[in-house]
């Protein structure tokens, strides 16, 4: 197992898990990027990294304000609000759960 950190979280990588398409070196660095990642079983990501992703959702909901965007545009920034999004709701449920801890 590889610890790879990157700006959005770490990947704890095991190449049978590998989203990326690693390989036994560690992580694809061609394939390796942030929407890959969250969707990826080797990912964790920790309040270190809430405000790369806080950002990501602001940069995202500002650009989808344009009028002039396509649908297929539209689509994927969508998609990538929503990746965000729930890497943060996964955050704050780990705070809440740590909150409660005796």
């Amino acid at each position: 197992i590889e610890l790879a950190p990157c700006n959005w979280g770490y990947c704890v990588y095991a190449k049978a898990l590998s989203a990326c398409r690693g390989d036994d070196k560690g992580p694809n660095p061609v394939r390796r990027a942030p929407d890959v990642c969250a969707a990826c079983a080797n990912f964790a990501v920790t309040e270190r990294h809430r405000a790369w992703w806080e950002e990501r959702v602001r940069r995202d909901e500002a650009f989808l304000q344009r009028t002039e965007l396509g649908v297929q545009t539209v689509v994927v920034v969508k998609r990538r609000l929503d990746h965000a999004c729930t890497v943060l709701q996964g955050l704050n449920r780990s705070v809440r759960a740590d909150l409660t801890k005796p």
